[in-house]
């Protein structure tokens, strides 16, 4: 089953996959807060797919959704 910290985790490695062609060498994000609501399992075998989109930039804070 595709608990949800495996989900989160998938989550913000997409987002930071989103942002790497930003990043000087070297460098990587961080992720410090979520708000989701995991509304229903992906049983093992089940393909997930993750979008994401960059919606606000402050400063070095990049909120998605």
């Amino acid at each position: 089953m595709f608990a949800t910290p495996m989900m989160i985790a998938f989550m913000e490695e997409t987002s930071a996959l989103c942002l790497e062609p930003f990043l000087q060498e070297g460098e990587t994000t961080v992720g410090y807060g979520v708000d989701i609501v995991h509304l229903a399992p992906a049983l093992e075998g089940t393909p997930v797919r993750a979008d994401v989109e960059a919606i606000r930039e402050e400063g070095r804070k990049i909120t998605f959704r």
